[in-house]
Protein backbone atom coordinates (compact mmCIF):
# COMPACT_ATOMS: atom_id res chain seq x y z
CA UNK A 1 0.00 0.00 0.00
CA UNK A 2 1.47 3.40 -0.55
CA UNK A 3 0.70 6.39 1.72
CA UNK A 4 0.94 9.62 0.74
CA UNK A 5 3.08 11.95 2.30
CA UNK A 6 1.35 14.98 3.48
CA UNK A 7 1.84 17.77 6.74
CA UNK A 8 0.82 16.67 10.12
CA UNK A 9 -0.62 19.92 10.05
CA UNK A 10 -3.34 18.54 7.44
CA UNK A 11 -3.77 15.63 9.13
CA UNK A 12 -4.62 16.69 12.64
CA UNK A 13 -4.40 19.80 15.17
CA UNK A 14 -2.66 19.75 17.92
CA UNK A 15 -3.94 21.82 20.96
CA UNK A 16 -2.65 22.81 24.23
CA UNK A 17 -4.30 21.01 27.45
CA UNK A 18 -4.21 22.37 30.70
CA UNK A 19 -0.97 22.38 32.35
CA UNK A 20 0.05 20.35 35.40
CA UNK A 21 1.49 22.24 38.20
CA UNK A 22 5.11 21.41 39.32
CA UNK A 23 4.15 20.57 42.45
CA UNK A 24 2.14 17.48 41.06
CA UNK A 25 4.77 16.14 38.42
CA UNK A 26 6.85 13.39 39.13
CA UNK A 27 10.21 13.59 38.36
CA UNK A 28 11.89 10.38 39.79
CA UNK A 29 12.00 9.05 37.23
CA UNK A 30 15.00 8.62 34.23
CA UNK A 31 13.10 9.48 30.87
CA UNK A 32 13.30 13.19 30.17
CA UNK A 33 10.26 14.37 29.13
CA UNK A 34 9.41 17.56 26.86
CA UNK A 35 6.36 20.09 26.95
CA UNK A 36 4.62 21.53 23.96
CA UNK A 37 6.83 24.69 24.31
CA UNK A 38 9.86 22.06 23.39
CA UNK A 39 11.37 22.59 26.85
CA UNK A 40 11.88 19.94 29.48
CA UNK A 41 8.13 19.58 31.83
CA UNK A 42 9.79 17.89 34.76
CA UNK A 43 8.03 14.51 34.26
CA UNK A 44 10.89 11.58 34.11
CA UNK A 45 7.88 8.70 34.79
CA UNK A 46 5.27 8.56 31.46
CA UNK A 47 1.92 8.49 32.97
CA UNK A 48 -0.40 5.66 32.79
CA UNK A 49 -0.05 2.00 31.99
CA UNK A 50 2.24 0.31 29.45
CA UNK A 51 1.98 -2.15 27.24
CA UNK A 52 1.54 -5.43 28.47
CA UNK A 53 0.84 -4.73 31.65
CA UNK A 54 -1.33 -7.76 33.65
CA UNK A 55 -3.85 -5.92 36.52
CA UNK A 56 -4.72 -7.44 39.62
CA UNK A 57 -8.51 -8.94 39.55
CA UNK A 58 -10.78 -6.07 40.32
CA UNK A 59 -8.86 -3.38 38.99
CA UNK A 60 -10.38 -0.68 36.98
CA UNK A 61 -9.35 -0.54 33.18
CA UNK A 62 -6.86 2.60 33.66
CA UNK A 63 -7.72 5.63 31.67
CA UNK A 64 -4.51 6.36 30.01
CA UNK A 65 -2.06 3.86 28.56
CA UNK A 66 1.12 4.47 26.50
CA UNK A 67 3.14 1.91 24.70
CA UNK A 68 7.02 1.95 23.30
CA UNK A 69 7.63 3.24 20.06
CA UNK A 70 9.57 -0.12 19.88
CA UNK A 71 5.97 -1.80 20.55
CA UNK A 72 4.74 -0.01 17.82
CA UNK A 73 6.89 -1.12 15.58
CA UNK A 74 6.71 -4.90 16.23
CA UNK A 75 3.31 -4.62 15.93
CA UNK A 76 3.66 -2.80 12.18
CA UNK A 77 2.66 0.63 13.32
CA UNK A 78 -1.10 -0.74 13.88
CA UNK A 79 -2.20 2.19 16.00
CA UNK A 80 -5.50 0.48 17.13
CA UNK A 81 -6.06 1.30 20.89
CA UNK A 82 -6.92 -1.87 21.82
CA UNK A 83 -4.29 -3.48 20.41
CA UNK A 84 -2.02 -2.00 23.47
CA UNK A 85 -4.79 -2.41 26.47
CA UNK A 86 -3.46 -3.95 29.44
CA UNK A 87 -5.42 -7.12 30.55
CA UNK A 88 -7.07 -7.14 34.34
CA UNK A 89 -6.43 -10.44 35.38
CA UNK A 90 -9.54 -12.74 36.53
CA UNK A 91 -10.29 -13.74 39.95
CA UNK A 92 -9.19 -17.46 40.59
CA UNK A 93 -12.46 -19.30 41.10
CA UNK A 94 -12.99 -20.05 45.04
CA UNK A 95 -14.02 -23.56 44.44
CA UNK A 96 -12.23 -26.54 45.53
CA UNK A 97 -9.35 -27.23 42.59
CA UNK A 98 -9.72 -31.02 43.43
CA UNK A 99 -13.90 -30.65 42.58
CA UNK A 100 -12.82 -28.85 39.25
CA UNK A 101 -10.22 -31.67 38.19
CA UNK A 102 -12.51 -34.51 39.12
CA UNK A 103 -15.18 -31.96 36.87
CA UNK A 104 -13.06 -31.98 33.71
CA UNK A 105 -12.02 -35.15 34.13
CA UNK A 106 -15.29 -36.60 34.44
CA UNK A 107 -16.60 -34.22 31.33
CA UNK A 108 -13.06 -35.95 29.22
CA UNK A 109 -14.18 -39.56 30.06
CA UNK A 110 -17.72 -38.67 28.50
CA UNK A 111 -15.88 -37.30 25.30
CA UNK A 112 -13.72 -40.72 25.00
CA UNK A 113 -16.89 -42.73 25.60
CA UNK A 114 -18.36 -41.09 22.92
CA UNK A 115 -15.31 -41.12 20.13
CA UNK A 116 -14.85 -45.12 21.39
CA UNK A 117 -18.62 -45.32 20.19
CA UNK A 118 -18.25 -43.75 16.98
CA UNK A 119 -14.90 -45.26 16.35
CA UNK A 120 -17.00 -48.87 16.42
CA UNK A 121 -19.70 -47.44 14.40
CA UNK A 122 -17.33 -46.29 11.62
CA UNK A 123 -15.35 -49.95 11.70
CA UNK A 124 -18.27 -51.72 11.12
Amino acid sequence: MNWPVVSLEDVLSLEYGTALPAARRDSSGVIPAAGSNGKESGFKNPPGVETGTLLQPGSEEPRCRRASRETVAENSYNLAAGRYKPQVAEQAPDEDAAELIREVLALEWEIVDGLEKQLKEVEA
